[in-house]
């Protein structure tokens, strides 16, 4: 809705972590914006309250938040989110949660180099979660330093489309391992 006071109340809503309903409610309600290709007007001021979410101990709700910054294109997100994925003044929770908005990119060259760089990280949850991501994506980023630095020259080597690719016969390799 147009009306800065409805923008107020939602932006109010998703900063109240003790109100994880309501805070759900306003991802689906972000959700329901995309699908239905509703334009939302000044979106930008959604992503800082957006990525608080993540700080939650409620796995469906970090996944709402997850799924809810779909709205954004890499190009509004991927700074705000890789500078939230790496902060180690958030807590490890909000970080892991965070990891799965990056594997939610799987088309992006970005995220997945974020996710490699994150193998890296001091905090061993979080590692292990962009781990399970990158796993997730079909991309083996190597076991040293040096062959993950190497698949991150290859994947920035890469046009998007082929990288898009690559990601699309991934998945197809685990539809037919799953069947």
């Amino acid at each position: 809705h147009p009306d800065p006071n409805a923008r107020r109340i939602l932006l109010d809503v998703l900063n109240q972590s003790e109100n994880s309903p309501a805070r759900m409610a306003v991802c689906r309600a972000l959700i329901k914006a995309k699908t239905d290709k509703k334009v939302v007007k000044d979106v930008k001021v959604f992503i800082g309250p957006l990525l608080d979410v993540f700080d939650t101990q409620v796995a469906a709700e970090a996944q709402l938040a997850a799924d809810a910054t779909m709205i954004y294109g890499y190009e509004q997100i991927g700074d705000p989110l890789e500078r939230f994925v790496t902060d180690a003044s958030k807590s490890v929770v909000a970080r892991a949660n965070a990891v799965n908005a990056l594997k939610l990119r799987r088309d992006n060259k970005r995220a997945a180099i974020k996710l490699i760089e994150l193998l890296d990280d001091q905090d061993k949850h979080v590692s292990s979660e962009a781990k399970i991501a990158l796993d997730s994506l079909g991309i083996v980023p190597g076991d040293t330093k040096e062959a993950r630095q190497e698949t991150i020259n290859q994947i920035e080597d890469q046009a998007p489309e082929v990288f898009l690719a690559s990601r699309i016969a991934s998945l197809e390799q685990q539809k037919r391992a799953l069947k």
